[in-house]
């Protein structure tokens, strides 16, 4: 169930970064541009990563796309992204992942130029996402997201069907609340209130 909120948490914070990127600059150019795009891919791919003990969410249904693929096609890029462009730094496999004619295919190199007034003029290639792909993404975070409701409903609805000796889980203050709101609204619905 922790991973489900986390992830939830993910997939929104994802699409508000991208909805808020796509409404106010498309411009790849601009400084703020590539640590917004980092975060954006960084923030969608963490529920796939394990940490602290936490698995990643599951192949099925997470990273399948049957009725939708071309969500499949950018879930692949941006977790891709995050791997060769943000989080570690591959320019040759980033290449790879950005839309034919958006840089070119030719490894970018950083460049020192030595100026006549013995300065040096650095220059490191950016390499980014494509901008006209964050409506995409926070689509396909907005999908996950469904995906992680219904996986959560479903989950809470059989612990509650089962009598699984909830009292014995040691919940942190987070999901002890969070589960005594969901009993609530699932007893709400059910008539049991």
């Amino acid at each position: 169930m922790e991973r489900l909120l986390l992830a939830r948490r993910s997939f929104r914070s994802c699409a508000e970064a991208c909805t808020f990127l796509h409404e106010n600059s498309k411009d790849a150019s601009a400084s703020y541009f590539e640590p917004f795009a980092a975060g954006i891919c960084v923030s969608y791919a963490r529920p796939f990563m394990s940490a602290d003990g936490l698995g990643p969410l599951p192949p099925d249904p997470y990273e399948k796309f049957i009725d939708r693929p071309e969500l499949g096609i950018l879930h692949g890029k941006v977790v891709g992204a995050r791997n060769a462009i943000y989080a570690h730094y591959s320019p040759a496999q980033a290449l790879d992942l950005l839309p034919k004619g958006y840089f070119p295919k030719a490894r970018p190199r950083p460049t020192i130029t030595f100026l006549k007034n013995d300065k040096l003029y650095y220059t490191v290639p950016l390499i980014g996402w494509d901008p006209d792909s964050l409506r995409g993404i926070a689509d396909l975070c907005l999908y996950q997201i469904k995906r992680v409701e219904k996986d959560s409903r479903e989950r809470i609805t059989h612990l509650v069907a089962e009598g699984i000796g909830l009292a014995s889980i040691k919940w942190t203050p987070i999901q002890a609340a969070l589960m005594s709101f969901s009993f609530w609204l699932f007893s709400k619905a059910t008539g049991e209130i």
